[in-house]
């Protein structure tokens, strides 16, 4: 890089401070990225286990029923057992139970086949457990278990007290394969693809047995304890993706795109510093406006200060040019119009004082002028040169006129800073602007300050302000062209929308229909002998958007304007 773009220290300094941002902002979402994804895939696993709990209670309850209706069938009021061989082998029919059987009070066992002796000795445990007396008490299932049943299977054993004459008769029992009575909600985890550890301890216990697990084996997993209900004892289910937990590749991932964001970012400082200290250079040397190819502001004072180094008590005339009414040209026809414009001001005013002065776009659409060598007598010719131009373009077949407004001062009869010549310059113009535009004016030595004023209302202001209601229209049409928001309130419409989308832009279409035939040969009238400011009276009836006639007194002015030509004012206040 040459010396001119050579970077300062604070341009470093901010480098390496943003360096150290980033850096640190990296290791923190390498650090803050994995606690989110470990946690957010650990919450999805523990939801998982919530929802396998949930799904537990209908498997169970579905046993539960089973054992009452045996209970309820197969003991009559008087203690007898009948039926039970039925019922016990259309039990035996159900994938997930073992066995049935009846246990008298007295010990005695109804059994389809022998009762082994696993089963007598888990129901001796039962029978001085507190689970009997639970299910006693509250005449309520009770589930025992985990048992291991003949080839090593998990099951749960379940006992429902039978009482015959309110008197405890005995139990039912029904013996279930754990797997088989779980496997619905044991299939949800494969559907989910999750590997799990299904435990359980018996009531009043820490001691936890394995009642089904997933052919592959739980890596890392989350755990939750639940019960299902208060009497089977604690479950506890350890679940983990079946493809692995993905935290720390997500984190990695995350990482290397925020590392990649900084990196980008980092770079962009970096042409951005680089910019920002080729430009401190370049903006001492930008002496010429992009769009006119003109001196601008700082390249007109630079080659002024030039011209007249040496040459301080000189005589000179600055001028300060404006485009009138610029902001229209841009609003109406847009800002490539406005640009146009300003192009070919810029050369007409370059032509103007070639070979006699200088000329640079300061501002906007405000030129300034220096004449060499003249005073405000002597630049007359030039001045008038550049008002009586043709200042008109062509847009797309569309001739666009516009005016230009001076106000000069001349050195040193006026002064001798160049501050002191703009300023005056610029009294001078803000004078024209008050007398009406497209005009030139020398400096009268009295302020224009108070009377600016006047130029501190926009259009808006007026016209939403004005007491009655304003229509323009063009007078070969009747088209509208303006209408204010009392004319709006007035006719009852919400607003421009509405009120164009109704009348059409014909002015005509708002007159009642009693005096469309008397407003129309009046109009014709006026169009025909009105003069430029003269004011007509006229009362005739407007409808408004619900159809209402309304009585208006109306004022009539023909008026010419420089961009649509000859328009007709119309204001209303109601009769």
């Amino acid at each position: 890089m040459s010396r001119k773009y050579k970077l300062r220290w604070q341009d470093r300094g901010i480098l390496i401070a943003v360096f150290i941002l980033l850096a640190t902002i990296v290791a923190c979402v390498a650090d803050r990225s994995k606690l989110y994804y470990k946690r957010a895939e650990e919450d999805r696993a523990l939801q998982v286990a919530k929802l396998v709990d949930r799904s537990f209670g209908p498997s169970l309850a579905q046993a539960e029923s089973v054992i009452q209706e045996l209970a309820q069938t197969t003991v009559d009021d008087q203690g007898r057992v009948t039926n039970f061989a039925k019922r016990s082998q259309e039990l035996l029919g159900i994938d997930y139970v073992q066995g049935s059987y009846l246990v008298s009070k007295a010990g005695n066992w109804q059994a389809n086949s022998g009762v082994s002796p696993g089963l007598k000795q888990a129901y001796r445990q039962f029978r001085r457990g507190q689970c009997e007396k639970y299910a006693v008490t509250k005449k309520r299932t009770v589930m025992q278990g985990p048992v291991t049943l003949k080839g090593g299977e998990a099951g749960l054993i379940f006992y429902q007290p039978v009482f015959v004459k309110g008197q405890l008769w005995g139990f039912a029992v029904v013996v279930t394969k754990a797997r088989q009575l779980l496997k619905e909600s044991l299939a949800n985890l494969d559907q989910w693809e999750y590997n799990y550890r299904l435990l359980k301890s018996p009531v009043k216990s820490k001691k936890y047995s394995l009642l089904a697990k997933s052919k592959a084996a739980v890596v890392s997993p989350v755990a939750y304890s639940f019960k299902p209900s208060t009497s089977s004892g604690v479950w506890k289910i350890y679940v983990s993706p079946k493809t692995g937990w993905t935290y720390e590749a997500k984190a990695r991932r995350m990482t290397a795109y925020v590392s990649l964001l900084a990196l980008l970012i980092f770079c962009l400082k970096v042409v951005l510093v680089l910019c920002l200290a080729h430009t401190r250079f370049w903006k001492k040397e930008a002496t010429v406006d992009a769009l006119t190819q003109i001196n601008n502001r700082l390249g007109f004072d630079e080659e002024l200060k030039r011209r007249l180094k040496g040459q301080e008590d000189g005589k000179f005339t600055l001028a300060m040019v404006d485009v009138d009414n610029f902001k229209i040209f841009n609003d109406l026809y847009g800002h490539q119009v406005g640009d146009i414009i300003l192009k070919q001001a810029s050369r007409e005013l370059k032509e103007a004082v070639t070979g006699c002065g200088l000329v640079g776009r300061t501002g906007g659409d405000e030129f300034t002028i220096a004449l060499l060598g003249m005073d405000a007598d002597d630049c007359q010719t030039v001045i008038q040169r550049i008002l009586t131009a043709d200042h008109e373009i062509d847009y797309f077949g569309q001739k666009i006129k516009y005016s230009l407004s001076i106000g000069y001062a001349d050195s040193p009869r006026q002064g001798k800073k160049l501050a002191d010549l703009i300023s005056r310059a610029d009294e001078a113009l803000y004078e024209v602007k008050l007398s009406g535009k497209s005009g030139a004016q020398y400096y009268s030595g009295e302020t224009s300050k108070p009377l600016r004023s006047q130029l501190g209302f926009t259009l808006y202001d007026i016209v939403a302000n004005i007491p009655e209601a304003l229509l323009i229209c063009k007078p070969e049409n009747c088209r509208i062209l303006f209408a204010n928001q009392r004319t709006l309130r007035l006719l009852g419409y919400d607003n421009l929308w509405d009120f164009f989308g109704r009348v059409n832009t014909k002015a005509c279409y708002i007159v009642a229909p009693r005096d469309m035939d008397r407003v129309e040969v009046w109009l014709k009238k006026f169009m025909a002998e009105a003069e430029i400011g003269d004011v007509h009276k006229l009362t005739y009836h407007v409808i408004s958007q619900s159809g209402q006639e309304i009585a208006v007194k109306a004022n009539f002015s023909m008026v010419d304007n420089l961009l649509y030509g000859k328009l007709v004012y119309q204001t209303m206040t109601m009769a």
